[in-house]
């Protein structure tokens, strides 16, 4: 199983794959790593990448560009305005429900409302198909980037665009800490190396993408990155840039071709043309002087158009234009977070626009050239982080290091609130809500807030203040203290441990995370609660067995018992005396026999008698009750989740098969009539000149063409995908009709190839058993089966099957062809032998 990153540009969807030694990118059919992010929809099916980009003239109503900049847009959105602003000729309805933007297309024979999130999942989906083509790679789970201004709703519908294709999120990623990951890769070495004390170093990164920009600053230090300022501009992009030259193009037409007219100009057709003439112009003036601009075909009069644009005055109406002054009040915004220049290590430039010279400039006068540095590739070195963000967090990919990344909240204008409401009078138990998150806090982090609340049902939520967007909202049921338990303690006891009993209130705690995503959400409830709690003690209490007489007794006993013991020592002793001085006068004979007998003494002391004393007093466990605290979970339901894409991605799989199904039908149309028309076409040719002319008669060409007469006419009328179970019985039916054909002309050709196989046969044989004398007859033999094969299929009628029943048992005859004449040059030998000895004779006399 492998992961795959995308990163899903409004011009390009690139993706890459982790393997062993690093990440590949993936390649379209056409061997591109730029696939563009493109679909086109057709009466018949679809058509995504370099096939949908093709017809964004000739299908400009559905062919639908920039997906990204209009995923999950209302229809009124800035996003949409622009996107339209810049020649984009899709149709676009509003959907009055959701007041989201979304596609009104002819498709699969009927109207379909297709929503941004559906195309993204097609055009995301046929790259999936394009990775999942490559050698041992089969996906099953994803990282996907996105521009870090995108907001929460966004973000979800992008990811679920991605696992509508059956794949697992492993994380959304920012487009700038993924271009900082692929910087602390290239130097990897460097960073690992540093003391865990170097603070490290500030990356800047400049980014101009189709239609947005971004400028952010990174700390890359020995353990990860931290984003320092992160912020984007949706206003400033390589379209505009294009737009630029397309006004100073357009009025090079009206100076030179005045019957060309504005209006026509501005049309949604010459407008395509002349946008991507200066497009591939933008491209030239990166390292040239001047760049040409051709158009073919402009305005009603189809007039070819050439005209001439140089790189200072592009450079000089980039700056006029007021988009570098964006720019440059941006990259100055960052430096005074991280307190000028020279705290910038280096600076990068990624993007496609960013080779313009305009922009070369405007790094120049900001930074120095030594900071300017050309580590990462522009167009690549998103996808290859999200490549290696993806390697790290499989957890079957093996890396030798790992990256904490921590980002910045930039996707929020004002503050992210907590407000509690009654669930039955929705009053809010805040004045105003209580803000946790703010704009260009660090994530992922949490917060933690207590109240006190009473008995109840509540609602719970995170808002944004600014949009009003609710990005969590659950239900939470809070059930009242149990205040019976404590009617046993005293009031001293209770004030103790602030315990009242004219209260139920419960003391909730609440966590809220923003995750490594960006999305907010509650993560623990619990509350605090104080309990009674019994537990067992062991206690001192008098002994009922015990009495002052019984104590007597006792004492009376441990008496005589110490009398008795005393009497028992001291005959023991004066016993053992005795022995020692019968062993110190014995003799040695007896010597042994006195010492044993002291042993056994000794171990015949006299032991102290122990009197069992009962006790005053026993240990009896006891229950005892005290007060503690006890924490639990609550439990909650949850409402709304903007980070939840478990529905939107059913439902965007569901959509996505009706999809397939409708295209796999219309290729099995396609290819049922090109199969179709290419057999009656090819079948008519192949009978009067081509292949077959030679094997047809007359009779069979009567029979024939009134066939492909027919067929050719039903061609003429068919009118759409429900005829293709038709068309293909057709297919069926004309080849049984002309298999005689085939068979005619494939039994013909083996013949040739059988007979051409023998006679290179029987020259093998002739070589390999040259004439001797005695194989004559053999040798003829074998020429005559070849002769008599050879005119048998040359006078073979074309118009009936060749005689192959011939060359059935030839492998055998030749193998018996073989054995003579292996037999006849065998018995030559002795012959020959015999022959030679008289000639050795004579030369030896």
């Amino acid at each position: 199983m492998s992961s795959i990153a995308f990163d899903f540009g409004n011009s390009y969807a690139v993706a890459s794959v982790p393997r062993a030694r690093g990440v590949d990118l993936v390649l379209s059919d056409t061997s591109n790593r730029l696939i563009p992010s493109c679909v086109s929809y057709t009466s018949e099916r679809r058509f995504m990448g370099d096939m949908g980009i093709g017809q964004r003239t000739s299908n400009r109503r559905a062919c639908f560009f920039n997906l990204p900049m209009l995923l999950n847009e209302d229809f009124g959105s800035h996003a949409v305005q622009r996107v339209v602003s810049l020649g984009a000729e899709f149709v676009l309805t509003e959907d009055p429900s959701t007041h989201k933007a979304y596609g009104k297309v002819f498709y699969g024979g009927q109207e379909h409302h297709i929503s941004t999130e559906n195309m993204t999942t097609a055009i995301l989906g046929k790259v999936r198909d394009f990775a999942n083509s490559m050698d041992n790679v089969s996906l099953s789970d994803f990282v996907v980037g996105c521009p870090g201004n995108w907001n929460h709703s966004k973000r979800a519908a992008l990811r679920a665009s991605c696992e509508a294709l059956g794949l697992t999120c492993n994380g959304v990623v920012t487009q700038h800490m993924a271009a900082a990951v692929t910087y602390y890769v290239k130097r990897n070495a460097e960073f690992r190396a540093m003391s865990p004390e170097n603070q490290g170093i500030h990356l800047g990164i400049l980014s101009i993408g189709e239609l947005q920009s971004f400028f952010s600053i990174l700390r890359i230090h020995k353990t990860g990155i931290q984003c320092v300022f992160a912020e984007y501009d949706d206003t400033v992009g390589a379209a505009d840039f294009d737009k630029i030259l397309y006004n100073l193009v357009c009025e090079q037409i009206k100076a030179k071709f005045r019957q060309i007219s504005p209006e026509e100009l501005r049309s949604g057709k010459n407008f395509t043309k002349i946008m991507k003439a200066c497009n591939a112009a933008k491209k030239v003036l990166s390292i040239n002087s001047k760049a040409p601009v051709h158009i073919e075909c402009l305005g009603d009069a189809q007039i070819d158009v050439n005209c001439m644009v140089t790189a200072q005055e592009f450079e000089e109406l980039s700056f006029k234009s007021g988009l570098m002054n964006k720019l440059e009040a941006m990259i100055t915004k960052g430096l005074q977070v991280v307190k000028g220049i020279d705290n910038v290590e280096a600076f990068e430039l990624i993007g496609g626009a960013s080779r313009m010279q305009s922009i070369r400039t405007l790094s120049e006068r900001l930074f120095t050239a030594e900071k300017i540095t050309k580590r990462l590739n522009p167009d690549e070195c998103i996808v290859v982080g999200l490549g290696w963000i993806a390697a790290i967090r499989s957890p079957r990919q093996k890396v030798a290091f790992s990256i904490e990344m921590v980002d910045i909240i930039s996707n929020i204008q004002g503050p992210i609130s907590l407000d509690i409401l009654h669930r039955e009078t929705m009053s809010s138990i805040y004045q105003t809500p209580l803000k946790v998150f703010q704009h260009d806090d660090v994530y992922p982090c949490s917060r933690k807030v207590s109240k006190t609340l009473s008995p109840g049902e509540y609602i719970i939520r995170l808002v944004d203040v600014s949009t009003g967007t609710t990005h969590e909202e659950s239900v939470i049921t809070v059930a009242p203290r149990n205040i019976a338990q404590f009617n046993e303690f005293s009031p001293e006891e209770l004030a103790k441990h602030s315990i009242s009993l004219d209260t139920t209130d419960v003391t909730v705690s609440l966590k809220m995370t923003c995750d490594t995503e960006g999305f907010f959400h509650f993560t623990q409830l619990r509350r605090t609660d104080p309990i009674v709690r019994v537990k067992k003690v062991l206690r001192e209490q008098p002994n009922p067995k015990w009495t002052e007489e019984i104590e007597a007794q006792e004492v009376e006993k441990e008496k005589a018992a110490e009398t008795q013991y005393t009497s028992e020592v001291a005959q023991h002793e004066a016993k053992l005396k005795e022995l020692n001085d019968a062993l110190a006068s014995a003799a040695d004979t007896e010597k042994d026999a006195v010492t044993k007998e002291i042993a056994d003494h000794k171990a015949k002391a006299p032991k102290k008698q122990i009197v069992i004393r009962t006790p005053k007093t026993v240990q009896v466990p006891v229950e005892e009750k005290e007060v503690a605290t006890e924490i639990v979970n609550i439990d909650r339901q949850v409402l709304l989740n903007i980070g939840d894409t478990t529905a939107l991605a059913k439902q965007l799989e569901e959509f996505e098969k009706c999809c397939k199904d409708i295209d796999r039908k219309a290729l099995r149309y396609e290819h049922a009539r090109n199969t179709f028309e290419s057999l009656v076409y090819d079948t008519r040719n192949d009978m009067d000149w081509g292949k077959f002319a030679e094997f047809t008669t007359e009779e069979d060409k009567k029979k024939i063409i009134p066939h492909l007469d027919e067929h050719s006419a039903f061609i003429n009328t068919i009118e759409g995908p429900h005829q293709t179970a038709e068309i293909e019985e057709r297919i069926q039916k004309l080849e049984d009709e002309i298999r005689f054909l085939y068979e005619r002309k494939e039994s013909h050709d083996s013949a040739d190839l059988r007979l051409m196989s023998l006679r290179n046969s029987v020259d093998s044989l002739l070589e390999k058993w040259p004439a001797n004398g005695t194989n004559n007859e053999a040798r003829d033999k074998l020429m005559v089966l070849y002769k008599e094969c050879e005119k048998a299929v040359q006078q073979a009628s074309k118009h009936e099957l060749a005689p192959l029943a011939l060359f059935e048992n030839i492998d055998q005859r030749l193998a018996e062809f073989e054995k003579a004449l292996q037999a006849k040059a065998e018995s030559a030998k002795p012959s020959a032998t015999s022959n030679a000895a008289p000639k050795e004779d004579d030369k030896s006399k």
